[in-house]
């Protein structure tokens, strides 16, 4: 299933009735980024959080679940940033389809304990 995130953004802020300004606002961007967002065919995990949360739509729902192999995760080689050295690795999660709806959730918790920890997710 191919979805334009942008566009059922979009459909939904209209169905709320919420104004650009106003939306903007509350997602803590500009009205120009939020016109970049609806444009965009993806956003990161981060902006589609706080976006569910302000329209009360969890958009993870749309997304069908991706059944893939079992994979080792390995870390990435180091990058370097202002002398500090950052690691990132990649996780997949699998999931029965039945609870694709509850994926946001389940984000929403990983991301919590994330900062917790000092964590950042993509």
């Amino acid at each position: 299933m191919n979805i334009h995130i942008g566009n059922e953004i979009a459909q939904m802020q209209k169905k709320r009735g919420i104004q650009n300004e106003d939306f903007a606002k509350r997602i803590n961007t500009s009205v120009r980024n939020l016109t970049n967002i609806k444009i965009k065919d993806d956003l990161s995990v981060k902006q589609l959080f706080k976006i569910s949360e302000v329209l009360d739509f969890n958009f993870f729902s749309l997304f069908e679940p991706i059944v893939v192999a079992p994979t080792v995760v390995k870390e990435s080689k180091p990058q370097y940033h202002k002398d500090k050295r950052k690691h990132t690795i990649k996780l997949e999660v699998q999931y029965p389809a039945e609870l694709a709806g509850e994926l946001g959730k389940f984000m929403m918790h990983v991301d919590g304990i994330a900062q917790k920890v000092g964590f950042e997710l993509l």
